[in-house]
């Protein structure tokens, strides 16, 4: 190992490929599917780097592609939005080619643009610019949309009065052509003052029909690929969605209807309920008692809103009515009042704004009342008595009825002389209720997706389409959901997927899914472990400087801190000579040492912190154990001591997390219940695996002890193993213990034992082999057999091997010369079984 004092001296590599531990050929295949952009499909065991592959990926992969999305209102088809697709640093040949972009820029930004793309130095835009194209381009449309438009009215108005008094003090003319001149002048100022107070008006009311572009895909500031992290995301997270308007809905609420030419005044309510009781072969319902109705072309009757920079009569396209039981708001305000649904919207301070969220202070549009019949086209005009006026109070009650909504042409409604947003819940216009997915965001970059398997099907299908097709469409992805009319225009998901999970998760990945996968990229499996080696070590060093600087929270380690996590390393690999690659363990560890240190206010973090660390850093496994060993010692249910016929002290581990268990196991012989055969009867939750080998038990007792077992049941307990049994790892335990019964031979209590066995009575290695013995250690055996091939990947501190003996064994024989109490009957039973192995 390198020679430091602390990890401050290690050099943390910037890119983040080269900070990735002991994935060499992962790291391989990372950096030619960067270049190529070809998928990725990592599998194995958790905490091994997965992520960080795939976050590497997005950091190798180009970044003068990237691209904003943007989408705007269809006039044509309000439920299509369209998508535009923006470079989001563009390079000068693009700005030439699209020059109404060039506006968006200052002459200094372009001169560094055209640099940049001479020198083929794209790479430095980001830096240059800051703001993505997409980013500016709904900034500008906004500034000009509140911009004020045409020369100032004030303006206008002092040059009309400078002309007035030059009339009257300085210009010699007749004094009857003066006053028609004044008095013309006048008037036109009235009738400017009057055109000015209704341009104020539609400027107010208009911010609701802008076309403002909304930017759902921005890259802005980013100097790499984007990288999107998928994992556990629904299919609005991970497709788009379009976000649904709840259903806007009045209560007890008066409106004007015209229809064939006449004019009333009409609750609501009693509208709707006509409308609905002449068209009952139309209404559809729903199970929450919904009724809708769309009013049939024939019946054009109309109220009056907002529609093309005017107020008109607008066209009333459904109602419907639902039954409430809940909270409704009242506004109060001088001369009248409004009962609506909390998440209504009342046209307030120059927006639409939910009831739910005013404060009560605001000012609405109210006092309506006047209505010019000019040829025909009823043209609703603003009469003195218009005004704005603000609200006294906001209050909520609970009502009990139904309430009432008709959707409008125009999307909003005077109601009690109120304007209103009321459409049926779709008052904010489609393409601004429009969100991007994963799939959309990820576009010229990395979308990564852990737990590949967790995804249904039918998502899979979806992100499929996408992977192909490099476009897809956001529409609503709740079917009960307003969104779902909306559909957008395909926006771009031009994305390299990096997609990882588990072994046992591949029968659930989609076969079309793996398919592409594999077509146009690549399949991985993680390295769980990596070789002892000095080269090795040495990048276990590196990974705690690594962590110590990504944490930011805890001290640098000292060399002897570093030599103890290196120990740590090896011994969860659980392997000889190898060091584990679960770094998330490791990494844990790294963090739980250093918040010791710093509780302790050490400057470095010191072999003390880690050892202290690694007493409280264990997993809920781990922990359990310790209280099942505990708590089965208190109710002796361990035995460590004396000798005792057909029980033995097993070994296991407890769940994925390596934590040993002591597991006692009890057999017993008894005549057969049936007379045509003898059984195997095992209890205690046992696995397929686990019932499989207490059968291959039985054929070693068949043949290796000679004793007729045709007419005795062997019952085998694994006693308190509520939480199941799996594997085969206490095969030995469970032929000693039969062994032990049907010869009549005591076995030692103090012996704890693991190991698998062959039919043929030969000791085959297990996994977890040093957990099973610190079990042992913590239960208070002496003595502990593990099979010969497995001596190598024990590992252990040297003050933990001095509490116990460990013996290797090959074999059932030499498994009974150490397990059995000395006696005449194990001297013949060995001898006689010795001749088996010749």
């Amino acid at each position: 190992m390198k020679q430091f004092k602390t990890t401050e001296e290690i050099t943390v590599p910037e890119k983040l490929i080269d900070q990735i531990i002991g994935q060499d050929k992962g790291v391989n295949i990372i950096k030619k599917a960067a270049v190529q952009k070809r998928n990725v499909l990592l599998i194995g065991p958790p905490g091994t780097g997965k992520s960080m592959l795939a976050q590497a990926m997005a950091e190798l992969m180009p970044t003068e592609e990237l691209e904003d999305v943007l989408v705007l209102p269809n006039s044509n088809n309000e439920n299509q939005p369209i998508i535009k697709t923006v470079k989001t640093y563009p390079t000068y040949d693009y700005l030439k080619k699209n020059p109404d972009y060039a506006r968006l820029y200052m002459p200094q930004e372009l001169a560094v643009i055209k640099k940049h793309t001479e020198q083929k130095k794209v790479e430095l835009l980001p830096e240059a610019l800051k703001l993505g194209l997409g980013r500016r381009i709904t900034n500008y449309r906004k500034n000009m949309d509140e911009m004020p438009k045409g020369i100032s009215s004030t303006f206008i108005l002092m040059i009309l009065a400078i002309t007035m008094l030059a009339l009257i003090f300085l210009i010699d003319i007749p004094e009857n052509l003066k006053w028609m001149v004044i008095t013309t002048l006048g008037i036109l100022a009235f009738l400017f003052i009057i055109s000015n107070a209704t341009a104020g008006l539609s400027r107010r009311l208009g911010p609701f029909e802008q076309s403002y572009p909304k930017l759902i895909v921005d890259n802005t500031e980013k100097k790499t690929a984007p990288f999107i992290d998928g994992t556990g995301a629904k299919a609005g997270a991970l497709l788009g969605d379009c976000k649904h308007d709840p259903l806007q809905s009045f209560f007890n609420t008066e409106i004007n209807i015209l229809k064939n030419g006449n004019l009333q005044n009409i609750l609501m309510n009693e509208f709707v309920d006509k409308m609905i009781a002449k068209y009952p072969g139309l209404i559809e319902k729903n199970e929450e008692s919904y009724e809708g109705l769309l009013l049939p072309e024939e019946e054009k009757a109309y109220t009056f809103g907002y529609k093309n920079g005017k107020i008109r009569k607008v066209l009333i396209i459904a109602v419907n009515r639902r039954p409430h039981n809940g909270k409704l708001k009242v506004l109060k305000y001088s001369g009248g009042s409004l009962l609506v649904t909390p998440e209504h919207k009342i046209y307030t301070n120059e927006k639409y704004v939910e009831i739910s969220k005013l404060k009560g202070n605001e000012n609405i549009v109210t006092n309506i009342n006047y209505v010019s019949h000019d040829g025909g086209s009823n043209q609703l005009f603003l009469s003195r008595g218009s005004r704005t006026v603000r609200i006294n109070e906001i209050s909520e009650i609970n009502a009990l009825g139904f309430v009432y909504n008709i959707t409008t042409e125009s999307g909003n409604i005077f109601a009690n002389g109120i304007l209103v947003s009321n459409s049926g819940g779709l008052g904010t216009p489609p393409h601004l209720r429009v969100e991007s997915g994963a799939v959309h965001k990820a576009n010229k970059g990395v979308l990564f997706i852990d737990e590949i398997a967790s995804l249904k099907w039918h998502w899979q299908q979806e992100l499929l389409t996408a992977m192909q097709e490099k476009r897809y469409s956001i529409t609503g992805q709740s079917e009960m959901s307003s969104g779902a009319l909306v559909k957008t225009e395909p926006a771009p998901t031009d994305f390299v997927l990096v997609a990882a999970g588990n072994l046992p998760d591949m029968q659930q990945i989609h076969p079309a899914l793996r398919s592409r996968i594999r077509g146009a990229g690549y399949e991985v499996y993680v390295e769980d472990s990596m070789e002892d080696s000095e080269e090795n070590e040495n990048r276990i060093v590196q990974f705690v400087a690594q962590e110590v600087k990504k944490d930011g929270k805890i001290s640098h380690f000292s060399r002897d801190a570093v030599l103890e996590i290196i120990e740590e390393a090896r011994r969860l690999s659980s392997r000889r000579k190898r060091f584990t690659l679960n770094l998330r363990e490791i990494g844990g560890l790294v963090r739980a040492a250093g918040d010791i240190a710093r509780e302790q206010k050490a400057k470095y973090v010191e072999r003390e912190h880690v050892l202290q660390a690694r007493k409280i850093f264990n997993p809920i496994e781990s922990q359990l154990g310790k209280k099942i060993i505990e708590q089965k010692k208190e109710y002796q249910t361990i035995v460590t001591e004396g000798y005792a016929n057909g029980r033995v002290n097993g070994l296991a581990v407890l769940g994925e997390s390596m934590a040993g268990l002591v597991l006692p196991i009890v057999a017993e012989v008894t005549p057969a219940a049936s007379k045509s055969e003898g059984k195997v009867i095992a209890t205690g939750k046992l696995g397929a695996i686990a019932k499989e080998a207490v059968e291959n038990v039985s054929a070693i007792v068949k043949k290796h002890i000679g004793t007729d077992i045709a007419q005795m049941d062997i019952h085998i307990q694994f006693i308190g193993t509520y939480e199941g049994v799996e594997g085969d790892s206490a095969s030995i335990s469970i032929a000693i213990g039969v062994i032990s019964a049907l010869a009549d031979i005591p076995i030692n209590q103090q012996v704890g034992m693991t190991g698998s066995l062959d039919i043929r009575g030969g000791v085959l290695p297990i996994g977890g082999v040093s957990a099973k013995i610190e079990a042992a250690i913590d239960s208070g055996l002496q003595i502990v057999l593990i099979p010969k091939t497995n001596v190598e990947d024990v590992y252990l501190s040297a003050e933990r091997k001095k509490k116990i003996k460990i013996i290797p064994v090959s074999n059932i024989l030499d498994v009974l010369q150490f397990a059995l109490k000395e006696s005449a009957q194990k001297k013949k039973l060995i001898a006689k079984m010795k001749k088996q192995f010749k």
